[in-house]
């Protein structure tokens, strides 16, 4: 979770010093699109493996989740959470994307 808001944090300043250099807001917003829609699709993954029936409890399916959750308290539900927020970053990132787009598109 904690991860989460740091990405969102780096991306929206990612976006601030890119716009401050003068780059396009399109590209920036493309980039940081396709890194959040990977985080969400990794999550969605984990989510949909932790589900799973296994002896040995709950597995990560990448090890670079281990920066969000950690090493302990690791269950189903926070899994599900993570990936659902992650999910609504994502799509609230590619409306955004869309809607420069369209201001693009005009100009």
């Amino acid at each position: 979770m904690t991860f989460l808001i740091i990405a969102t944090v780096l991306a929206i300043a990612y976006l601030l010093i890119a716009r401050w250099l003068r780059a396009d807001l399109f590209r920036c917003l493309l980039v940081v699109s396709l890194l959040s829609l990977f985080v969400t699709l990794h999550l969605g993954l984990n989510y949909v493996g932790s589900m799973a029936d296994n002896p040995e409890g709950i597995g990560l399916t990448s090890s670079y989740l281990l920066w969000i959750f950690g090493d302990s308290n690791w269950s189903t539900y926070r899994f599900g959470n993570a990936f659902r927020i992650s999910s609504w970053i994502s799509f609230v990132l590619l409306i955004a994307l869309a809607g420069t787009a369209l201001v693009r598109k005009r100009d």
